[in-house]
C-alpha cells in the first residue's frame, strides 16, 4: 500500500505554489493539516486544523473548505485516492469551512476505507477489503480547498479492528497499541544575524522516547503481521520537512534514523526583510506538529 497518509499531503494544485528544490512557498497553499487526536475511531470527533501561507507569510484569513470523500477508489488507481475525490462528481460530507473544523469520522469509514466487508451496490468498486499500511492503519481521505486554488489532500487515520485476531492477539495488540497521539517540538532554532546568500543552520528538536513510556517522539506500538501471524512491536518513523517564505533550504526533508531526537537543515537568505520558516514534523501513523519561525534578514 501507498503509505501516503505518512506523507500527510498530497498536492493536488492547478498551478504551481511551491518549488519542490528549494522549499520556497510561491503562492496561496496549504501548508500543513493536523488532527487531534491524530486518529479515531468511526463515531468519534476529531478537530481539523490548517496551516495556510503564501510567499508574504501565514494567511489565517484565508479560511480553508473542507470536504471528507466517501468515494472509494478503484483497485485499478494507482494512487494513494481516488481522483473522483478532487472533483465534483465525488460522494462527499461537507465539513464546513475555517482554519479549524470539527468533524465526525464517518460510521462507514472501515468498510468503505479499512478492512470491513464492503456491501454491494451497482457501480461501485469490488467488496475486497483494504488493505492496512505497513503501521496498521486506515485514512479516510480529507480535501483540504485553499480559497485561491490550492488543494492538498490529508489522510485522517481511523482505527478500525483488526479481522482474524484471537482474543489473545486482540488484547495484546490493545495494550501496546493505545491510540496515536501528535508528536511534539521541542524546539526550532537558526543562526544570528542573518543576511542574503549567507547559509544558515536550522536545527529542529523533539523529545526522546524511552521504551515503555509514553513520549512526543517516535512512540512504541505493536502491530498485527499477517504473514506470521502475530503481533509485533514496531517503532514509528518520523520525518521533518520545512517550506519557506524566501530563500531555499537544502534539503526540504528529511527521514532521520529512528534513535535521533534532532534534524538539521540549511537555510540561505535571498532577500531583505521578514521571511517565515515553516517546521512540520510528521510520525507514519498520522501524527503531525507543526510550527513557524519569523526570522528578520539583514542586505
Amino acid at each position: 500500500p501507498v503509505p501516503w497518509a505518512a506523507l500527510a499531503l498530497a498536492a493536488a494544485a492547478c498551478v504551481p505554489t511551491l518549488d519542490p528544490e528549494t522549499g520556497r512557498i510561491e503562492a496561496l497553499r496549504v501548508v500543513a493539516v493536523q488532527a487531534e487526536p491524530p486518529e479515531a475511531r468511526p463515531g468519534e470527533a476529531v478537530v481539523l486544523t490548517a496551516q495556510v501561507a503564501d510567499a508574504a507569510g501565514p494567511r489565517p484569513d484565508a479560511a480553508p473548505s473542507w470536504i471528507l470523500c466517501a468515494s472509494r477508489k478503484p483497485l485499478s488507481e494507482p494512487g494513494p485516492v481516488d481522483p473522483a475525490c478532487l472533483a465534483s462528481r465525488a460522494r462527499t460530507l461537507s465539513a464546513g469551512a475555517g482554519e479549524s473544523v470539527s468533524v465526525v469520522v464517518p460510521s462507514n469509514a472501515c468498510s468503505l476505507f479499512g478492512p470491513d466487508p464492503t456491501p454491494p451496490s451497482p457501480g461501485a468498486p469490488p467488496g475486497r477489503p483494504v488493505d492496512p499500511d505497513p503501521t496498521g492503519g486506515y485514512y479516510q481521505p480529507v480535501v483540504v480547498r485553499a480559497p485561491e486554488g490550492d488543494v492538498a489532500v490529508y489522510g485522517l487515520r481511523v482505527r478500525c479492528p483488526v479481522p482474524g485476531l484471537t482474543l489473545a492477539q486482540q488484547q495484546a495488540l490493545r495494550d501496546a497499541s493505545p491510540p496515536n497521539r501528535n508528536p511534539r517540538l521541542a524546539g526550532v532554532s537558526i543562526g544570528n544575524a542573518l543576511r542574503v546568500g549567507t547559509p544558515a543552520t536550522v536545527e529542529v528538536r523533539w523529545p526522546r522516547c524511552d521504551e515503555g513510556t509514553p513520549c512526543d517522539g517516535a512512540e512504541r506500538y505493536a502491530v498485527f503481521d499477517p504473514i506470521s501471524r502475530e503481533v509485533r512491536p514496531a517503532r514509528e518513523n518520523l520525518r521533518v520537512s520545512l517550506l519557506v517564505t524566501a530563500g531555499s533550504l537544502e534539503p526540504v526533508t528529511l527521514a532521520p534514523p529512528a534513535d535521533a531526537e534532532t534534524a538539521t537543515f540549511t537555510f540561505t537568505p535571498e532577500a531583505p526583510g521578514r521571511a517565515s520558516v515553516f517546521v512540520t514534523l510528521r510520525d507514519d501513523r498520522g501524527g503531525v506538529a507543526v510550527e513557524r519561525l519569523d526570522v528578520d534578514v539583514a542586505p
